[in-house]
């Protein structure tokens, strides 16, 4: 059963690095998967896997797996009633704004607000000034939104790879910019910029590194030698690179002779800050690169697959594990600590840390976005408005809302509890 399970997640994983990079394929070819951003600034992950059951595999902290996305307030629109204890609810449902979006659009499905003793709930969340609303809101903003990333504008910034563009959003889900991206550049790795550059992302067939800023869409160009399936921004003015399975690259932009280390690589890369190392998943196994020694090799379980790493706030390295239904520790010298168990066919994706040292993870088996609180051991799982939503990219947003894409075309905006000092 483990094998089968395993078998039928790679295949769903592992996809073409193409424009139509959806094509599935056996566990015993290498082929790269769409690229990914880096982690802890949002990213894409595999398109998730139907599944069922909620029975907890113990040893995880406690479950609070919550009811499906019926009781969401506002579902229905126009709808007012007494609630429980007096409780009154108003809703309306949203318009769309069309695929591709425009400044000042509608958000889709539902909004609404409620006030009573069900609030805070899974789909209800209390404002800082006392106010109850929707905990989840959906944008129909982009074809086929992808990536996800918070750029150095503190902007969300949303690949649209359909339409070969990235979309700026501000706070309230309304497209404020569009960044045009050449035919044939998905698909594409991007990661959040620092300084003047806002992100920065590659393209596939052309084999570029491109940064994008304020007032410039292709600020700067830098020719590669290979694809990159992957990157991560350095401390200093470096980014790291991956090539799918062959090697991790360290670029200095818009220069010709970028460093290489044979590796792996199959997913995000990560940086961690105290070291300037890199960190990536080699499936059941992770690949340290200290520029200044080479690469260290991490072996995991032979039934593990490692992905959607992160730096948590433990400053520790967290990672995904889809097969094993689990979230993983190991720390920056590679020893790993007992897992966190998740519910059965959860297949955990995408995980970035959030504004409240939690980790948030997407769902993708669930159609939810969980919550893992490591200090006190509490999982929680929020579920998606839209019935049959396949959650892929996570990031945080300055406003510090988790903001995240749906496989069936809608970027979401969540919002966690207040935090507690």
């Amino acid at each position: 059963m483990q094998t089968h399970a395993k078998i039928c997640l790679v295949s769903v994983a592992l996809m073409t690095l193409s424009a139509c990079a959806g094509e599935a394929v056996d566990e015993g070819r290498k082929t790269p998967p769409r690229p990914m951003a880096s982690a802890g600034n949002g990213g894409y992950a595999p398109y998730g896997y139907a599944g069922s059951g909620a029975l907890g595999k113990g040893g995880g902290g406690a479950s609070a797996v919550g009811a499906g996305s019926a009781g969401y307030a506002g579902a229905s629109g126009g709808t007012s009633g007494a609630g429980a204890g007096g409780a009154s609810n108003a809703g309306a449902s949203g318009s769309a704004a069309g695929h591709g979006g425009s400044a000042g659009s509608i958000p889709s499905g539902t909004a609404g607000a409620n006030s009573g003793a069900n609030c805070p709930s899974l789909t209800l969340a209390r404002t800082t000034d006392g106010k109850c609303v929707p905990r989840i809101t959906e944008f129909e903003v982009a074809r086929k939104p992808t990536s996800i990333v918070t750029g150095s504008d503190g902007k969300i910034w949303v690949d649209d790879d359909q339409a070969n563009q990235f979309i700026q959003l501000d706070n309230e889900g309304r497209i404020t910019r569009r960044v045009d991206c050449d035919s044939g550049s998905s698909p594409r790795a991007m990661v959040a910029g620092k300084g003047d550059s806002l992100f920065w992302y590659t393209t596939t067939q052309s084999k570029q590194l491109i940064k994008v800023t304020g007032d410039s869409d292709k600020a700067s160009v830098t020719y590669l030698p290979f694809s990159a399936s992957a990157v991560a921004l350095g401390t200093n003015d470096e980014l790291f690179l991956a090539e799918f399975g062959k090697a991790i690259y360290r670029v200095i932009p818009e220069q010709q002779s970028p460093t290489s280390w044979k590796a792996s690589p199959i997913d995000v890369l990560v940086l961690n800050p105290a070291d300037n190392s890199v960190w990536t998943s080699q499936g059941s196994g992770l690949a340290q690169l200290k520029p200044s020694v080479g690469v260290k090799n991490v072996e995991l379980a032979a039934t593990s697959y490692a992905s959607g790493m992160c730096v948590g706030p433990d400053m520790a390295l967290w990672f995904s594990d889809g097969f094993a239904d689990q979230l993983v520790q190991v720390s920056f010298d590679g020893k790993l600590a007992n897992p966190v168990n998740l519910p059965t066919t959860t297949q955990p994706g995408q995980i970035i840390t959030g504004p409240d040292k939690a980790l948030w993870f997407v769902e993708q088996g669930k159609l939810k976005i969980g919550r893992f609180n490591p200090k006190t051991g509490e999982l929680t799982h929020y579920p998606l408005p839209t019935s049959g939503a396949r959650p892929g990219a996570l990031t945080l947003g300055r406003d510090n809302n988790i903001w995240f894409t749906e496989e069936n075309l809608k970027v979401g905006r969540l919002i966690p509890d207040p935090i507690v000092p």
